[in-house]
């Protein structure tokens, strides 16, 4: 997931402004939010289960503090989706506007952050 947040943060999402209005971004967005959902939808709440199963049941590698900053993260990530994201995507897909897409492209560096620092989070565990 956070190879793919960068993709969608540097590259996707920037260019959502690229597309000329006449080019029908509105329909572009409907079109690319549904099919990334189909793609995202299933590793999102599989990343939300583990995380909340290393809550449950610890391991050795990764002490509390790392285990709830880990679910945390997972929580904000979820958060920031479903309060930001999705309704920016709305917002585009009624409107097209400029401002939408940079507010989406704008406030996506919070995902982007905190699947970055689950990442390093994870990867320290596994150390």
């Amino acid at each position: 997931m956070t190879g793919l947040i960068w993709y969608v943060q540097v590259v996707h999402y920037p260019l959502l402004a690229k597309i000329p209005t006449n080019l029908m971004i509105a329909e572009y967005a409907a079109a690319y939010a549904n099919r990334t959902g189909l793609v995202v939808i299933i590793p999102m709440l599989t990343e939300l289960a583990t995380a909340i199963l290393l809550c449950i049941y610890p391991t050795p590698q990764m002490d509390n503090s790392l285990r709830y900053l880990s679910a945390a993260l997972v929580i904000i990530i979820f958060l920031s989706t479903f309060l930001i994201q999705v309704p920016d995507h709305e917002q585009i897909q009624l409107t097209a506007s400029p401002d939408a897409i940079q507010h989406l492209v704008s406030w996506n560096w919070i995902r982007t952050i905190a699947w970055t620092l689950r990442s390093v989070l994870l990867f320290i565990c596994l150390l």
